[in-house]
C-alpha cells in the first residue's frame, strides 16, 4: 500500500477460518484507505462469505465485517450499498451492545452521511439527530467528537434550506472546536468554510469575508496551496469584497484563484481557471481595465465553445461580454448577450450571481 511496503497477501493469513474474516477487515481497511476501493470491496464480500459458513453464532464478525464495509463504500460513493451496509450493522449493533456504543455510532454516522448524498434529506434528519444525541452520552458536549458531528448536522440543515438554523449549529461547533481542539484540525476548517458560506448566502458579508481570510491559509497550509478547495473559496472572497466595495482585495483573490488552478492537473483545472476568471474579467471592466477584461474574456469565449455544457461559465461569460460591450458603447451588442441570459437557468452557485 505504501511504496517499497508490501501489501498483506494470502501468504500472511492466518490458518484458521474464524480468524480469517477479521484479518481480511484489516487488509480491506488499508486498501479502501489507500483508495483501492474495487480490491477492498471485494475482500469484504469474502469475508462475509467466509462468515456465513462458520458454525455458532456469528453476529458480532458480520457486525464488524458490515461496519466497516459500509464505511468503505461511503469513501467509493456506492452510496446506495453503503446505506444497506450501515443499516444492517446498526441493527446488530443495537442487537450486541444496546443503543449507546462507540461502534454504533459509526456506522449510524456513514449511514447519516450516505443518506445526504443521496439527496434523501428528510430520511437522514432523525438519524443525524440520533448521531448527536448519541456522542454527546458517549463524549460529552465539550469535545471535538460533538463538534464534528454538530457541524455536520448544520449541513443537512443547510441543504434542507434553514440557513439560520445551520448557522446557528455551525457557530456552536465552531466555538467548541475553539475551546477543546485546535483550529486546525480538519473537521473544524471545513465547519468554517461551511459557516463562510452560510454567510455569504445569506449576504452578510463582513462575517463571511473574515471567515474566508480565517479560514484560507489553513487550507492552503493542509493542501500545499494546491488543493481543490483553494480556488473556489478565494472567488467566494472576491465576491465578499466587492459587495464590500473593496475591489483591490477582491481582484487579488481573483488573480490567486486563477493562479493557484492553473497549477492543477486534474481535468477540472480548466473549470475553476474559467469561474475565477469571470469574476476577474466584471471586476476588470467596472474599475475600468477595458483591454486586461477583453484579452480574458477572449479565453472564456474560447472555453466555452469547448465546454458548452458549463452552462454556469457560458452564462457569466456572456454577462460579462455584455459589460465589455456597454463599456464598448455597443448597445445592441450588449442587449443581444443579456438577452442570451434569460434562456440560461443552470447555476453552479447563486453566490456566483450576486455582484451580476
Amino acid at each position: 500500500i505504501t511504496p517499497g511496503i508490501p501489501v498483506p497477501g494470502p501468504k500472511h493469513a492466518p490458518a484458521d477460518d474464524a480468524r480469517r474474516p477479521r484479518y481480511m477487515v484489516g487488509c480491506a481497511s488499508a486498501l479502501s484507505g489507500a483508495r483501492r476501493h474495487d480490491e477492498a470491496l471485494a475482500l469484504f464480500e469474502r469475508a462475509l462469505v467466509i462468515a456465513s459458513q462458520l458454525p455458532g453464532d456469528q453476529r458480532k464478525l458480520r457486525e464488524l465485517v458490515l461496519a466497516n464495509q459500509a464505511s468503505s463504500l461511503l469513501s467509493a460513493k456506492q452510496y446506495e450499498r453503503a446505506v444497506a451496509a450501515a443499516r444492517e450493522a446498526a441493527v446488530l449493533q443495537r442487537e450486541l451492545h444496546g443503543d449507546l456504543h462507540p461502534g454504533l455510532l459509526a456506522s449510524l454516522n456513514t449511514l447519516a452521511i450516505a443518506l445526504k448524498s443521496l439527496g434523501r434529506l428528510e430520511e437522514a434528519r432523525p438519524v443525524y439527530d440520533e448521531v448527536l444525541a448519541c456522542a454527546e452520552k458517549l463524549h460529552g458536549r465539550e469535545s471535538d467528537r460533538y463538534a464534528i458531528f454538530e457541524a455536520n448536522r448544520a449541513g443537512l440543515l443547510d441543504d434542507l434550506g434553514d440557513h439560520a438554523g445551520a448557522r446557528a449549529l455551525y457557530e456552536d461547533a465552531w466555538a467548541r472546536f475553539l475551546r477543546v481542539t485546535t483550529p486546525d484540525l480538519p473537521q473544524a476548517v471545513t465547519c468554517r468554510s461551511n459557516m463562510a458560506g452560510v454567510y455569504m448566502r445569506a449576504a452578510d458579508w463582513a462575517p463571511a469575508r473574515a471567515a474566508y481570510e480565517d479560514v484560507l491559509p489553513r487550507i492552503a497550509k493542509a493542501d500545499d496551496d494546491t488543493g481543490t478547495r483553494l480556488p473556489h473559496l478565494l472567488v467566494n472572497l472576491g465576491l465578499c469584497c466587492e459587495a464590500l466595495d473593496d475591489d483591490a482585495a477582491a481582484g487579488l483573490a481573483y488573480e490567486r484563484s486563477y493562479a493557484v488552478a492553473d497549477r492543477f492537473k486534474d481535468g477540472a483545472r480548466s473549470f475553476r481557471m474559467a469561474r475565477a476568471g469571470c469574476h476577474q474579467a466584471r471586476l476588470l471592466v467596472r474599475v475600468g481595465e477595458i483591454e486586461r477584461a477583453r484579452e480574458l474574456i477572449a479565453k472564456l469565449v474560447e472555453y466555452c465553445a469547448k465546454n458548452p455544457d458549463r452552462t454556469a461559465i457560458v452564462a457569466l461569460t456572456r454577462f460579462d461580454q455584455g459589460l465589455l460591450a456597454l463599456a464598448d458603447a455597443d448597445r445592441a451588442t450588449a442587449e443581444a448577450h443579456f438577452a442570451a441570459l434569460a434562456t440560461m437557468t443552470e447555476r453552479d452557485a447563486e453566490a456566483d450571481w450576486i455582484p451580476a
